[in-house]
């Protein structure tokens, strides 16, 4: 029983304290994580969970992100995944990535598409419209790496329908 595995209490009380603590930000400078404040502006609309909202949003916005920068989720797919890549095979090594993390998202239960919470497209442009008036740089950009403008925003959420 887990709530009475002091180890496993222990790990996720450690995986919580460092989360969000701004290790995430880690090797890629000052940028923030956008798919968090993404999913903030759904799950507003929707009654999901944070987690179940994240499921969805993330592997749309690293397909997004690997477009600008590939290096970054090859690094993951090698890492994670044991994927090799080399020369033209670079970006293929990293949508791979992407597609292994997917279907273990999809393995442990979670919802990797808005339709399969019965999320439509019809508010998609007023989440990407609220996470902006949220918080947005000097240039109205979602801070990210790649910084995100409402049309990439509105990308990455059409891809998670």
């Amino acid at each position: 029983m887990c709530h009475r595995d002091l180890n496993a209490r222990a790990q996720v009380q450690w995986a919580a304290t460092v989360a969000l603590n701004g290790w995430i930000s880690s090797g890629s400078g000052s940028a923030g994580y956008p798919v968090h404040m993404i999913e903030h502006t759904v799950s507003a609309y929707h009654d999901i969970t944070h987690a179940a909202g994240l499921a969805i949003i993330n592997p749309a916005w690293m397909r997004f992100a690997a477009q600008k920068n590939t290096a970054k989720f090859v690094q993951f797919a090698q890492r994670i995944f044991g994927l090799t890549a080399s020369g033209p095979d670079y970006m293929e090594c990293a949508l791979a990535g992407i597609d292994c993390f997917e279907a273990f998202l999809t393995s442990v239960g979670c919802p990797t598409r808005f339709s399969a919470l019965g999320i439509d497209d019809q508010l998609i442009e007023t989440y990407a419209k609220e996470a902006l008036r949220i918080i947005h740089d000097e240039n109205g950009l979602l801070p990210a790496r790649p910084a995100m403008s409402e049309a990439d925003i509105v990308s990455v959420l059409h891809a998670a329908l």
